[in-house]
């Protein structure tokens, strides 16, 4: 594993307590992973890693499992919200995720705010795309494009829903 990967796996750790809202106790884990891979946890600012002394022979992938491609750091999104002036080793989750934090603060109206925010403001945004898309559709009978396209004008249809009451849905619960 390369020490990109390494940072990254650290990283998604992080992110992941934070999105579910797990506090990150094990602070003093965090500096020795880091030490372990040769980082300096000192109180001053990270340095650049050293160099290793040999390449490393790659590891062996368990069957089933895949490589993942490295990303260039211009491109990496865990590598573009690093804030590289907080010291790892005293504030992890600043250093993982400062810059992020300070491009996206907590707008007024909401308690909290994170990157599952915006994730799931986009799906559905994208869901309800999809389901308006399948509405005017037209489709032939039967297709999966036909019945949520049914489903969403039914659900959406809501003085017709008010006028017929549970009426339609009595067959079902007998």
């Amino acid at each position: 594993m390369t020490r990109q990967n390494q940072i990254r796996s650290c990283l998604l750790v992080i992110a992941a307590a934070s999105l579910a809202r797990v506090a990150v106790s094990d602070a003093i884990r965090v500096p020795a992973a880091l030490a372990a891979m040769g980082y300096p946890v000192a109180a001053a600012a990270p340095a650049a890693p050293a160099a290793p002394a040999a390449p490393a022979a790659p590891a062996a992938r368990r069957p089933g499992t895949h490589a993942v491609p490295e990303l260039p750091a211009d491109r990496d999104p865990l590598v573009q919200n690093m804030d590289r002036s907080v010291n790892p080793g005293a504030d992890f989750f600043r250093y993982a995720c400062g810059t992020w934090l300070k491009q996206h603060p907590i707008p007024p109206t909401e308690r909290g705010w994170g990157i599952g925010n915006l994730v799931r403001e986009d799906v559905y945004n994208q869901l309800v795309g999809i389901c308006e898309s399948a509405a005017r559709s037209g489709a032939p009978q039967g297709t999966s494009e036909q019945k949520v396209g049914d489903f969403w004008a039914v659900g959406m249809d809501s003085i017709k829903a008010g006028r017929e009451g549970p009426a339609p849905l009595e067959p079902y619960l007998e």
